[in-house]
C-alpha cells in the first residue's frame, strides 16, 4: 500500500524517575504517530515490540516479536537532567519489515534498531528525514549506552543492493 508517511522506529516503555516513579509510552514513533494523526495525514507505523508490549490500544499496530521484550528505558531526572538508561532493546527493524510505499519516510529510532541497510530502504522514499540521526546508526554498548560510528557497509550490500 502507498502512504504519505512511513514512520520507522520501536515503541518503548519508558519508566520516569523524579519526584515520583511512573511508567509511560515512549519512542519517538509514538510521538510522530500522535501528531500524524492529528493532522489526519495517511501513514504507517513500522516497529517491533515483545509481548510486554503494554500500549497497543494507544499506538497504530506494531510488530509482535514473540518471545522478545520490548525496548524499555529508565529516565532519571533527580539530579535536574536526564540520564537515560537502556534496559531492554526490542529486535532491530529488517529492510523486509518495510512493505507500504511513502512519499516521506521517517526513521526515529531510540535504541539503534534501525540497521543501516533498513534505513537504505527507507531512503527509497521520495523524502526521508531521521530527527534523530545519532539514535539510528548507533550502536548499544553492553551498559546501556550508546556509541556512533560508520554504519557497516558490507551487510546492506547483500540485502538491498543498488539505491537506484
Amino acid at each position: 500500500m502507498h502512504r504519505e508517511v512511513v514512520v520507522a522506529g520501536n515503541y518503548s516503555h519508558d519508566t520516569l524517575l523524579g519526584e515520583e516513579e511512573r511508567s509511560e509510552l515512549g519512542g519517538s514513533s509514538a510521538y510522530v504517530s500522535a501528531v500524524l494523526r492529528a493532522g489526519k495525514v495517511d501513514f504507517a507505523v513500522v516497529a517491533n515490540v515483545g509481548d510486554d508490549f503494554r500500549y497497543p490500544d494507544r499506538v497504530p499496530p506494531a510488530r509482535l516479536v514473540p518471545g522478545a521484550r520490548t525496548t524499555s528505558f529508565v529516565d532519571d531526572y533527580r539530579t535536574g537532567e536526564r540520564i537515560a538508561t537502556l534496559r531492554v532493546a526490542a529486535p532491530p527493524l529488517q529492510p523486509d519489515d518495510l512493505r507500504d510505499t511513502c512519499e516521506v519516510g521517517m526513521a526515529v529510532a531510540v535504541a539503534a534498531e534501525i540497521p543501516f541497510a533498513t534505513l537504505l530502504r527507507l531512503a527509497r522514499s521520495r523524502a526521508c528525514c531521521s530527527p534523530m540521526p545519532r539514535a539510528s546508526c548507533a550502536r548499544s554498548t553492553r551498559r546501556g549506552g550508546f556509541c556512533t560510528g560508520r554504519p557497516r557497509r558490507t551487510s546492506w550490500r547483500r540485502s538491498c543492493g543498488p539505491t537506484t
